[in-house]
């Protein structure tokens, strides 16, 4: 028995010394990210080693993560405060713990996101990290998430390249599938922005993909209070494209006085076109789009219910049968916009072809 309390105790002291030297692994562990990340440069001949790098150090934070969580946030929360935050410190463990930590860490991975200077040089070379780490935030409606895409997309000239395809996303681009991943709230953050001459064209631009007739009065405004071609040519685009029967009203109505030559110019030219929209017109831009010409209701609904968000859709959109569906127009352009908001979670060009597809089908059923 003597023999047994002895191995016993033996055992309890080795285990309280194990721990110590645990945890004091893992804060090397970490401490020696930081130092490497602190490291970094903007320089294309080391991508690949800073890369390898980075995802060793994520695989080894995953392999030892009752240890590493702890420590990685009281790491990036002493980071935050610091008068000159490392913007890669801030950016490489504030999207690990955000991705991969616990509900505790979202708070530090937050503030951390929101204090990276989006136009460090470093960080845009890491514009893909920057892109979904911000995703996955906007992904879940933090609202303070749209003024940091305002500054870090919207307002920075910015090239995020995705793989496997190379697509690569331009300010405007970018910030389509970043306020249309955010959804309900988005559209109307956009407003503001529409007041402002710097950047109004871009947000614009981001309206005729995200957008609905909610926004057709700031557009209108825009029109007026900036008079320019590039403005006015967005509007239309915007106006046509997802404003409905309420869209065309303010395009008919357009005094082109009030225009720069130009605008007033482009606006004799579009209006016997404004003029013939109507259901039919839209629907008849699907007449040769393949599909099947009908499907059963419940089919319809279970397409449009069904998208998925991470992956190119078995079955894609079918016009045709949308249109030719005896599904109330409010439960069709409802469905539609849910699928629209799902399809912003798949970042790719297959995406932003269904994305116009259904802007296309909306703003036609908007006219039945």
């Amino acid at each position: 028995m003597d023999r047994i309390l002895a191995a016993a105790a033996v055992a309890a002291v080795a285990l309280g010394l194990a721990l110590p030297a645990a945890a004091q692994d893992a804060e090397r562990d970490v401490s020696r990210h930081v130092e490497a990340l602190r490291a970094m440069q903007p320089d294309p001949a080391r991508s690949d080693e800073y890369n390898r790098e980075m995802d060793d150090a994520w695989k080894d934070f995953d392999a030892h993560k009752a240890r590493a969580l702890p420590i990685l946030r009281s790491t990036l929360i002493a980071e935050t405060r610091r008068a000159e935050p490392s913007p890669m410190v801030l950016l490489d463990i504030g999207y690990y713990l955000y991705t991969h930590g616990a509900a505790i860490d979202k708070d530090a991975a937050l503030a951390a996101l929101l204090a990276v200077d989006a136009r460090a040089p470093v960080v845009r070379h890491n514009q893909q990290q920057l892109f979904y780490f911000t995703l996955s935030v906007a992904s879940d409606r933090v609202p303070r998430v749209l003024d940091f895409i305002d500054r870090a997309f919207l307002e920075n000239d910015v090239q995020v390249v995705i793989p496997p395809n190379g697509l690569t996303l331009d300010a405007v681009l970018a910030s389509v599938f970043l306020y249309g991943v955010y959804g309900e709230g988005a559209e109307a953050h956009l407003w503001a922005i529409l007041k402002d001459p710097k950047w109004e064209r871009r947000a614009l631009e981001v309206l005729i993909w995200i957008g609905t007739p909610a926004s057709n009065n700031a557009v209108r405004d825009a029109i007026y209070q900036h008079r320019d071609y590039e403005t006015f040519a967005r509007a239309t685009a915007f106006l046509m494209q997802d404003g409905g029967p309420g869209g065309r009203d303010i395009m008919l109505s357009i005094d082109p006085q009030k225009l720069d030559p130009q605008a007033a110019q482009f606006y004799g030219v579009s209006r016997p076109r404004v003029e013939a929209s109507n259901y039919e017109w839209y629907k008849g831009l699907f007449e040769r789009s393949p599909g099947p010409d009908k499907l059963p209701d419940a089919e319809v609904r279970k397409q449009l219910t069904s998208m998925p968000a991470h992956s190119r859709p078995d079955q894609p959109l079918a016009p045709k049968a949308i249109f030719a569906s005896a599904l109330p127009r409010e439960e069709l352009a409802k469905l539609l916009l849910a699928a629209r908001h799902a399809m912003f979670e798949r970042v790719s060009d297959e995406a932003l072809g269904d994305v116009k597809t259904a802007n296309m089908l909306l703003n036609g059923l908007r006219y039945r």
